[in-house]
């Protein structure tokens, strides 16, 4: 289960929601909870980042998730 919170600079919400699936999420829901494995944080996120923090769910970066993304599901 992949929460994404912010913006991720170069693709949408739900671009991000599908790659993030064709790399093997089950779920990518729009709140955090404690059965979520990954937050990715993009600009201005914020009440989802401290929720992962305080559940103790670890984040990715925005620039992170976009280079894995990129590294295993070229464009072309």
């Amino acid at each position: 289960r992949v929460v994404f919170t912010g913006s991720i600079p170069g693709i949408s919400r739900s671009e991000a929601q599908k790659a993030a699936k064709l790399l093997g999420a089950k779920a990518t829901p729009t709140s955090v909870s404690k059965s979520t494995n990954i937050v990715v944080v993009g600009e201005k996120g914020g009440k989802k980042w401290e929720q992962a923090q305080s559940f103790g769910i670890p984040v990715m970066t925005a620039e992170e998730f976009t280079s894995l993304v990129e590294e295993i599901l070229p464009t072309k």
